[in-house]
């Protein structure tokens, strides 16, 4: 490699490795895990929830569900905030 190729490589930022400052990173959430049937038939009943809403056509009840499962942040979460707003 010639010296200007070395300095070219030095130089490039895609070549170089990225340093973000910080040296702490953000511990990786676990996966949703359902483990009781009615969760799970909630979990696809919030799934499907979530795409009528992708395509504009949620029934009421799904968007009462949507709207008490979005302030969730985990799975589990969400799924039990869906069961509360939308039990008969």
């Amino acid at each position: 490699m010639t010296r200007r190729a070395q300095e070219d490589e030095v130089d490039n930022p895609d070549q170089q490795e990225r340093d973000d400052g910080d040296d702490e990173q953000e511990p990786v959430p676990l996966p949703t895990i359902l483990s009781d049937p009615a969760d799970m038939r909630a979990a696809a009943a919030l799934a499907e929830a979530e795409r009528a809403d992708a395509r504009h056509s949620p029934s009421p009840a799904q968007v009462t569900g949507l709207a008490a499962a979005h302030e969730a942040r985990r799975g589990e979460e969400r799924v039990a905030r869906w069961r509360t707003a939308t039990e008969d």
